[in-house]
């Protein structure tokens, strides 16, 4: 990924300017930098390049001394940067023996080529940082009426109504470069270029492309440079650049935070309409005889016509997103993340949603009612791409294994589980059509939450009614009813169906003398229960049938 020479500046500039009080202990004083870096802030790590001037602060680097061939300290050395400077502090105001003189010990050398000067403990290093940026802007005279144009152009892509897909194809425009946007949770945003990369799901454990630490990677047999876009604390995206020359560089890292300005523009907007969008959730989920009178206000916020939609609830740890920044009254700081990622998940597919956030001392929880995605395997991944997004809102890694479908409690099959990660857990309801049903879907997304391992997501279409129903109360028990034989009832229109299915259920060994104590045919008895397979969707001759529907024909306590 190389290019033309970068422009660069010099450090004599710097050793002249008296405020500073730099002093050079080894290596040349017309060093001459290209980029400034702070080897111990993580998100520089990746980037530490030959034409560097590095920042370390004393007692913040451990000594070459010490028996760690990789100490922080000689991690800021490689690659070999043009110009270190260790700055003194009034707790540290002399070099480590590994840096006095000219260092040798135990074989290493400061690399040759590479200026070593220090600032005194009473100038802060970040005084320093501004003095040598200054110096790498004025260097750039000649070249900024020429760049303005082009920045101009980036620019405007933040007016775009999609600005992720905007800001990609202008610097594609730029550079040349071929663009992908991932969101949080791994899906392609917006692309710009020739390429066709799309995410694919690794071997089992591999945690997805967006997780991958930022740097240089290789992608489809190609190179790329691999970028996170953070806002508030949050990583909103990864911006993946193919084959990019080194002189772009400067354009992605200035895309990188226009698309992070272009995430903080649109959270700031749905703050704004999150009170009212509560509000209405809070109104609709409170029963079914407001939905009628509400359904104006819904087809307002995009809900009705008998689209369908589901009730999503997440449980999230109390606290785990430190400081409370935005979080409204009521709503822990961990809960209100959540929901704002929750909503951006939807807002990018397109896909009307309402949300809201509670917390009590325990834990914060948050609800939406969203359209449902519609069926297949599109639907299918609602949930683990949801829990992407929540760890992602949260800081939390990928979970190894997401998607494995492992048993949970209550015979739930749970997917993004990991073992360790007790993180954000998700429940979601069966997709309904009947705005009255709201409140009777957050009730069943509830009852798959109960039985979410920490860290995983359950549906209640994959609830088992058999590891939890008898132990429910009577509310439950009729959901589950409804679940497993709804068709059955709806369509024994004169309860011949219900009466042979219990009887069956009594004595199921002897069709002959259970048609008799029926009083029917031999073949009328079969023919009754072929369509109450038919009915429920499950053989008979299945013992988990038989389970499931003797718990749901017992008459309620």
């Amino acid at each position: 990924m190389s290019g033309p020479e970068h422009v660069t500046a010099s450090l004599a500039d710097l050793l002249a300017d008296a405020t500073l009080g730099l002093a050079l202990v080894a290596g040349p004083a017309d060093a001459r930098y290209s980029a400034l870096r702070w080897p111990a802030r993580e998100a520089d790590r990746p980037w530490l390049a030959p034409g560097d001037l590095r920042i370390v602060v004393a007692g913040g680097a451990d000594d070459l001394a010490g028996p760690a061939p990789t100490t922080e300290l000689e991690r800021a050395l490689r690659p070999p940067p043009a110009v270190l400077l260790y700055a003194l502090t009034p707790t540290e105001r002399k070099l480590p023996p590994s840096l006095a003189g000219r260092p040798r010990l135990a074989g290493r050398l400061l690399p040759a080529g590479t200026a070593l000067v220090t600032s005194p403990p009473a100038v802060a290093p970040e005084l320093v940082a501004r003095a040598a940026l200054r110096a790498l802007v004025r260097a750039t005279t000649g070249a900024g009426l020429a760049l303005g144009a082009p920045q101009a152009h980036l620019l405007a892509g933040l007016e775009a109504a999609k600005p992720e897909r905007d800001l990609l194809e202008r610097l594609h425009d730029l550079t040349g470069t071929d663009l992908v946007l991932l969101s949080a949770w791994g899906d392609v945003v917006a692309r710009a270029g020739a390429g066709n990369w799309r995410p694919r799901a690794g071997a089992a454990g591999a945690p997805p492309v967006a997780a991958w630490g930022e740097g240089e990677v290789r992608l489809g047999g190609r190179p790329a440079l691999l970028l996170h876009v953070m806002q508030a604390g949050r990583r909103r995206g990864t911006l993946l650049a193919f084959d990019a020359p080194g002189w772009a560089r400067p354009w992605l890292e200035l895309t990188r935070t226009l698309l992070a300005a272009a995430a903080a523009m649109a959270a700031a907007e749905t703050r704004a309409e999150t009170a009212g969008a509560g509000a209405l959730l809070s109104a609709w989920l409170a029963g079914p005889a407001g939905a009628e009178r509400l359904a104006p206000l819904l087809a307002r916020a995009g809900f009705g016509g008998g689209a369908p939609y589901r009730v999503g609830v997440a449980e999230v740890p109390r606290g785990g997103a430190g400081a409370q920044a935005h979080a409204r009254p009521g709503a822990d700081a961990a809960a209100e993340r959540v929901r704002e990622a929750v909503e951006e998940y939807f807002r990018q597919r397109g896909l009307s949603a309402l949300t809201g956030a509670a917390s009590d001392a325990a834990s914060g929880a948050v609800t939406w009612l969203a359209a449902a995605p519609g069926q297949g395997a599109e639907a299918d991944t609602v949930g683990t791409d949801l829990l992407a997004a929540t760890r992602a809102a949260l800081g939390a890694p990928a979970a190894a294994g997401a998607g494995s479908g492992a048993p949970g409690r209550s015979g739930v099959k749970t997917r993004g589980a990991a073992p360790g990660q007790a993180t954000v857990r998700i429940g979601l309801s069966r997709a309904h059509t009947a705005l009255g049903a709201a409140a009777r879907a957050e009730r069943e997304a509830r009852l798959a939450l109960a039985g979410a391992p920490a860290g995983g997501v359950a549906t209640f279409d994959e609830l088992d009614p058999v590891a939890w129903l008898v132990e429910r109360p009577a509310a439950d028990l009729a959901l589950a009813r409804e679940r497993v034989i709804g068709p059955l009832l709806a369509a024994d229109r004169h309860g011949k169906l219900m009466v042979t299915l219990a009887a069956y259920l009594a004595g199921p060994t002897d069709p002959a003398a259970l048609a008799a104590r029926l009083g029917v045919h031999v073949n009328t008895l079969r023919n009754r229960l072929k369509r109450i397979e038919e009915l429920v969707g499950a053989p008979l001759a299945n013992p988990e049938t038989i389970a499931r529907l003797w718990l749901v024909t017992r008459p309620p306590p």
